[in-house]
């Protein structure tokens, strides 16, 4: 289970840290605050007119969801 709760965990973290990407250059700003990791889950699952489309869908957001909060328990 160690192997897999890595694999989650490295997953997760890579999808994060290219949303973070995306969410400084394109929208600006990243989230700020205890809840960002979620605020950055629902910046990019919403469309910013003039800047650009949604990155994520709205089921893809529920998804990660899942992992983020997987990864918090795995952390802790």
């Amino acid at each position: 289970m160690d192997g897999a709760a890595l694999n989650l965990h490295g997953f997760y973290t890579g999808v994060e840290n290219i949303f973070e990407d995306i969410a400084r250059y394109l929208d600006g700003d990243i989230p700020k605050g205890a809840d960002w990791h979620k605020q950055l889950l629902l910046q990019l699952s919403a469309e910013i007119p003039a800047v650009r489309p949604r990155v994520i869908c709205q089921e893809t957001r529920f998804c990660l969801e899942e992992y983020r909060s997987f990864r918090h328990i795995r952390a802790e």
